[in-house]
């Protein structure tokens, strides 16, 4: 018997980090669980160290652009977050309406943000980087780790991440980047943008577990990579890079 394809779109929910002090949005007021987080996490207390990198001619390899920081540069085990922003503090304006992933380039030494469908990275086009340490002091050993699209996780648009911080975690703030080459290993380009849920008791393959998803409902392919990281409530984020 051919079983029923599932495909899931699930409305995305829009997470703002405040500054220390600052309230939540009016638009967010009836959430408590978004009110909850953004008045106990100040920006300035989320783990890794933050940069809003620019593409521009001394750094635009092709279809990305090398990110040059000396806690960066040559360092194999960060786990680096990326996303595109189109007016940092109000300028640029840039659009790359393409989707990102980052890899390491191994004859730089350096991280690159590209375009998975190999589109040439236009000056200009900005990103929020967020860079973390492949955590290993408890109790944040896996907070911050790379997933892997396998056949046993992975169904359909989907790869459910199986981790003790995220599954039956409702709660739980999940971040994801597609990371072509971890450790300067594999190579799976995934030119889909990707979302987050909480499968819940509605994904009969994956049930209460954080899932990566592509949002075109295109097949998740095997061996995609992704760099997570997990905040749960309630417990002190890792050491940052310094």
């Amino acid at each position: 018997m051919r079983t029923a394809a599932f495909h899931f779109r699930p409305a995305l929910l829009p997470v703002a980090l405040l500054p220390a002090g600052q309230n939540a949005p009016p638009a967010y007021a009836g959430n408590s669980a978004i009110n909850s987080f953004a008045s106990s996490v100040a920006a300035s207390s989320l783990p890794g160290v933050r940069f809003v990198p620019m593409a521009a001619a001394n750094n635009i390899v092709a279809h990305g652009a090398a990110v040059d920081r000396p806690l960066l540069n040559g360092n194999l085990n960060a786990i680096v977050l990326a996303t595109q922003n189109w007016t940092p503090g109000g300028e640029g304006g840039i659009s790359n309406n393409h989707a990102i992933g980052v890899w390491y380039d191994s004859a730089q030494n350096k991280r690159v943000v590209f375009n998975q469908d190999v589109a040439a990275m236009p000056a200009g086009a900005r990103f929020n980087v967020m860079a973390l340490n492949n955590l290993t002091a408890p109790p944040w050993s896996k907070a911050a780790f790379v997933h892997t699209a396998t056949s046993g996780n992975t169904h359909d648009n989907r790869t459910a991440l199986n981790h003790s911080l995220s599954n039956s975690a409702p709660p739980a703030f999940v971040f994801t980047t597609d990371n072509y080459n971890p450790g300067v290993v594999g190579g799976t380009y995934n030119n889909h943008h990707t979302g987050v849920w909480y499968t819940g008791v509605y994904d009969p393959v994956f049930p209460n577990r954080w899932a990566i998803f592509n949002q075109d409902n295109a097949t998740m392919p095997t061996n995609t990579r992704f760099n997570v990281l997990v905040i749960v409530r309630r417990v002190c984020l890792p050491n940052v890079l310094r």
